[in-house]
């Protein structure tokens, strides 16, 4: 591990949470003069609405975009500004007997989302990043692991469909989000991309029901989550649909605060000719 690495992780440790914020928009305005920040800003912001919302002020959200992005990388080195988020209908959550997949995608607070849905009572695990839950992990990444397995526990996306079907036989609450690299063709904000269905597909030929929770603000732009009632395989023809209609519930959320989806474009791929 690096010297560097280190000394980083310490400064933004002492820097006081209070200041996280004007931070965020400080290095938010000088990442919009550089031009290739702002450029790969745009095409983050494209890439979510050139179909929805064309006629949307890409420039605007880029900047906004950049800002949210400087601030998501700070609050997490300030455990007072990375709390579990309100939940609305997470009785619909404690209402489902054994196990139950909550999706999501990398929209708003997205760390918090296991620490969102312990405060149940139930028993959560969160699909995450491998760099994540490696033994030696980076100090940015140790931190993460810090403040996203606050109540809940972590485990690496390399588990794979083993691993969520696991924990869902034992009656596990287990988030996975699906805009992560996959082979799945889907349909999301009115364009064909290509994402992941692996752990929509395991609850769904292991008869599990699926919750879907998006990101919204309140009257005061503070984040919460919003829980969907449970999705039953049983509905569905296929986990394609299935998948189809968890995404289309993303979709609000998403048009109403779209700078705050985090890198989209490491998230999705655009459908290819070859994939159809």
């Amino acid at each position: 591990m690096s010297s560097r690495a280190v000394l980083m992780a310490a400064l933004h440790r002492r820097v006081p949470a209070g200041s996280a914020g004007w931070i965020a928009r400080a290095a938010g305005r000088r990442d919009a003069r550089n031009p290739q920040a702002m450029e790969r800003a745009r095409a983050s912001m494209r890439l979510l609405l050139d179909q929805a919302r064309p006629d949307a002020d890409f420039d605007d959200l880029a900047r906004r975009y950049l800002v949210q992005v400087r601030w998501l990388n700070e609050a997490r080195w300030h455990l007072r500004l990375s709390r579990p988020l309100p939940v609305q209908g997470l009785d619909r959550l404690r209402s489902v007997d054994g196990g139950v997949l909550v999706h999501l995608v990398h929209h708003g607070p997205f760390l918090m989302i296991g620490p969102s849905l312990a405060q149940s009572g139930r028993e959560v695990h969160v699909v995450a990043d491998p760099g994540l839950c490696a033994p030696d992990r980076k100090p940015w990444q140790a931190q993460t692991h810090a403040v996203a397995s606050q109540g809940c526990r972590l485990f690496s996306a390399e588990e794979g469909s083993a691993g969520v079907r696991d924990r869902l036989a034992r009656g596990l609450v287990v988030a996975a989000a699906t805009d992560v690299p996959g082979h799945t063709p889907v349909t999301f904000l009115g364009k064909r991309l290509v994402g992941s269905s692996g752990a929509v597909r395991v609850a769904y030929t292991s008869g599990v029901p699926v919750i879907s929770a998006s990101v919204h603000r309140d009257a005061e732009g503070r984040p919460t989550y919003r829980l969907s009632e449970p999705l039953r395989p049983a509905d569905f023809a296929s986990a394609e649909a299935m998948l189809q209609e968890l995404l289309r519930l993303q979709e609000p959320a998403v048009l109403a605060w779209p700078e705050a989806y985090y890198d989209p474009l490491t998230k999705w791929h655009q459908e290819t000719p070859e994939m159809a």
